[in-house]
């Protein structure tokens, strides 16, 4: 089910003008999504700009602040910089 939500995300395209019920997909898929890059330590688009932008953009037009949307963008985050740590070769002599 995870990979099925990452490859849905993967067909849409950030566009501001989207229906009410997208963007409640579009908040529901984001949590899966993030769920599954942090569990399975994989790449994910929710950390690429353009949708960084458009996150960013509709966070803004609600003018509420939402502990569950700061935990999933440190969930991006972690998983961001989880594949970094790991592509770097380490020393621990």
């Amino acid at each position: 089910m995870l990979h099925g939500t990452s490859m849905i995300l993967r067909m849409s395209r950030p566009d501001k003008d989207m229906s009410s019920l997208r963007r409640t997909f579009y908040g529901i898929f984001r949590m899966l999504e993030a769920s599954r890059a942090l569990l399975y330590g994989e790449a994910t688009i929710l950390a690429e700009d353009s949708w960084v932008d458009f996150h960013e953009g509709l966070a803004s037009d609600d003018g509420i602040w939402d502990p569950i949307e700061e935990i999933l963008a440190l969930m991006i985050r972690c998983s961001t910089f989880n594949l970094r740590y790991v592509s770097t070769p380490h020393s621990f002599t």
